[in-house]
Parts: C-alpha cells; sequence; structure tokens
C-alpha cells in the first residue's frame, strides 16, 4: 500500500495474518481535520469490506465480493466483482461492473449503474436513479420515494411499474432510444394508495423468454 496522511487526522494502523488484514485511519476524539489517501492493493479474489465517514472510496478490477459503506462519501466500483454491495446515507454510487449481482442504497445521493448485471437492486430516499444496463436481466427493483428513476435499456414487456404516492408515469422512448423514463405524476387519483414509494420490477415474460436490456465518481 501507498498513501499519505496529514499527522493532525490522526493515525494509520494495520494488522491481521496471511488470511485477512485490517487497517485504517484512528481519528481523535474530537473534530479532525486534514488529508488522508490510501491506495491498497489485494489480491484479485480478495473479499473488500470499506467503511468510512466523509471519504471517497473507489474500487477497481476486483474480482471478489465488495462491501462499501459512507456517510458522505462518493464511491466508484469498477470490474468484475462477484458481488457488490455499496451504501450511504448522503453520498454518491457509482457501480461499473460486469457482476452476477449488484445492490446500491443512499438517501438522498445520486445511483448509477452502467454495465452487465444479472441481478441488480437500487433505492434511494430523494437521490435519483440512473440504470445503464447491458446484457440479459435477470431479477431488477429500483426503488426511490421522491426521486426520479431515469433506466436505459429494453423496457419491453417484461418491465413493470409500480406507484403509491406521488404517481408514476412510464415513458416508452420511441423507436431507435431504447429505455423508459420515470417521472413522479402531478394529479393524484382519489384512490391513490397510501404508499410513497415508486418502483420499476422486472416482470417474467408469459413465455419464460428473458427480456435483454442495453443501457467517475459522480
Amino acid at each position: 500500500m501507498s498513501g499519505y496522511l496529514d499527522p493532525s487526522l490522526g493515525r494509520f494502523f494495520i494488522g491481521g495474518t496471511g488470511e485477512g488484514m485490517k487497517l485504517g485511519i484512528e481519528t481523535p476524539e474530537t473534530d479532525a481535520t486534514g488529508t488522508a489517501v490510501m491506495d491498497v492493493s489485494v489480491p484479485r479474489g480478495a473479499r473488500v469490506w470499506i467503511k468510512t465517514a466523509n471519504a471517497d472510496v473507489e474500487v477497481n478490477a476486483v474480482a471478489g465480493t465488495v462491501d462499501v459503506f459512507t456517510v458522505s462519501g462518493h464511491t466508484r466500483v469498477a470490474g468484475s466483482p462477484s458481488v457488490v454491495t455499496a451504501e450511504s446515507l448522503d453520498g454518491n454510487i457509482e457501480l461499473a461492473v460486469e457482476s452476477p449481482s449488484a445492490r446500491a442504497r443512499t438517501g438522498s445521493g445520486v445511483i448509477v449503474f452502467r454495465g452487465v448485471i444479472s441481478e441488480a437492486s437500487a433505492s434511494s430516499v430523494s437521490g435519483p436513479l440512473f440504470i445503464g444496463m447491458e446484457g440479459k436481466i435477470s431479477r431488477a427493483r429500483f426503488e426511490t420515494v421522491s426521486g426520479e428513476i431515469a433506466f436505459k435499456g429494453d423496457s419491453g414487456s417484461g418491465w413493470h411499474t409500480r406507484g403509491g404516492k406521488p404517481q408514476w408515469e412510464h415513458r416508452v422512448a420511441p423507436p431507435g432510444e431504447a429505455g423508459c423514463h420515470l417521472l413522479p405524476r402531478r394529479a393524484m387519483p382519489a384512490n391513490s394508495a397510501p404508499s410513497s414509494r415508486a418502483s420499476l420490477q422486472r416482470r417474467p415474460r408469459e413465455n419464460g423468454a428473458s427480456p435483454s436490456a442495453r443501457g467517475r465518481r459522480p
């Protein structure tokens, strides 16, 4: 590994064995100020778990599982992880991966999915979701309370929308521009469901075929 750390920010620690290691920065109890940069290399198939407050995180070329949690820092993961999970309270999340499974959750941050993902899940409270997918998707779930969902890909009959309050409008893109765009609908029917969550989900076709979908640190 390499990097640097302002002494005022705290002290660096590292420990473990050949089977696994833990490293990080211990900050003083009072609010610390300063800059720290850590560049850590791990075996390609390693399991990577990262937790931080307001630092930005970037993970590249890892084929094992990746799990990232931040409070307000931005997260970007690229490569071919076996499973990737990213969560942030206010930070942006970008997953540009080829992976069997990818999950992201944030409060007010932006979520961006790009690449080939078999099972995809993204949710936010008020942040927008921008989904650009390639290849076949076996299962997907995209949810937001008050944000916007933009999906670029093949939104054929294998997809459906479900929303409560606000109501959601599913607009299929014109020929030559495959995709769909979900925006809150202002007019509310009198019999609207009390739920305030909207989602875009994949529904299997009757004949069993799976629809295909095509689609820097934020």
